[in-house]
């Protein structure tokens, strides 16, 4: 019997709550990162492992929202500016939550 997890080959893609089950893994092929459903009473994706030293010194983000996103409620996020959310794109913060462009 094979197993099979969910993957992408997409430079910097990570699975959203809801393209996992809970405990749910996934790889993405292109960065080498492992990813997990967990639900301590606020359903996240969390990356497992990681590479360590000077790349744990640095969080990168895209500058460019192409696809529909929504911040988990009762979180926050932050992303370096300038961004942009593309005219097809949507991005929803719930009540709860606060998104910060520095």
């Amino acid at each position: 019997m094979q197993i099979t997890h969910k993957r992408s080959g997409i430079a910097d893609k990570v699975p959203q709550t809801t393209d996992l089950a809970l405990g749910e893994l996934a790889i993405n092929t292109h960065d080498g990162k492992l990813f997990l459903k967990k639900d301590d009473g606020v359903e996240t994706v969390v990356e497992i492992g990681g590479t360590g030293g000077a790349s744990e010194m640095f969080r990168e983000n895209e500058q460019t929202l192409t696809t529909d996103h929504t911040l988990t409620a009762d979180r926050n996020a932050i992303s370096a500016g300038p961004v942009t959310i593309n005219d097809n794109a949507t991005l929803v913060i719930p009540t709860s939550s606060n998104w910060s462009v520095i």
